[in-house]
């Protein structure tokens, strides 16, 4: 079941802080390729559940819904920001924050880098980085990842390969053991 786009994403601009400013189409066009309705499949590529995003020119911001249970909930909301013009990413709930920043690369992918902390008293900043970079066959790849200060390895929080409902080879609605595609070392360090 979804829910009415326009009445969360009225929401969601309060949320991350996006400006109510003229959207530059052309920036959030640079994000078409997430567009759309997904299956998610783990790093190992097992099934992982559905979501979908909406690129939104009034709010100028791209939405990420998760579907499950009685409706859909908010995964993210990337926006532009308008002091810097570029795209942007903030978390903050009761338990973990983050702040993430960055462009478009050569390649097409979204970079975005920043910094996390558990908001808990003596928590320590830690660096962040996150990558959404399209993939060949229509799909593209998610992958978060955390380093401690001082640290040379960066640690996986989340890694995802995002398939187009319409033409996954599990269906549209793929059985909870699915396996699909898997990410490989090349996206980590």
């Amino acid at each position: 079941m979804r829910i009415s786009i326009p009445v969360v994403l009225a929401g969601i601009a309060g949320l991350s802080g996006a400006a109510s400013a003229q959207c530059d189409t052309a920036t959030l066009e640079e994000l078409v390729f997430l567009s759309g309705d997904w299956n998610r499949y783990e790093q190992t590529g097992i099934y992982g559940g559905q979501s979908y995003y909406v690129l939104d020119a009034d709010a100028c911001e791209v939405v990420e819904m998760v579907e499950g249970g009685d409706g859909n909930t908010l995964q993210r909301a990337l926006f532009v920001d308008p002091d810097t013009g570029q795209w942007r990413e903030t978390y903050n709930p009761d338990f973990f924050y983050y702040d993430l920043s960055g462009e478009i690369d050569a390649n097409g992918a979204l970079v975005m880098t920043g910094w996390s902390d558990s908001g808990e008293e003596g928590s320590v900043r830690e660096d962040l980085r996150a990558r959404w970079a399209p993939l060949d066959d229509g799909a593209f790849a998610y992958v978060m990842q955390v380093r401690a200060p001082g640290a040379g390895r960066w640690d996986i929080l989340g890694a995802w390969t995002y398939v187009p409902r319409g033409s996954d080879p599990n269906g549209e609605t793929p059985a909870p053991d699915a396996q699909g595609p898997a990410l490989g070392s090349e996206w980590f360090e």
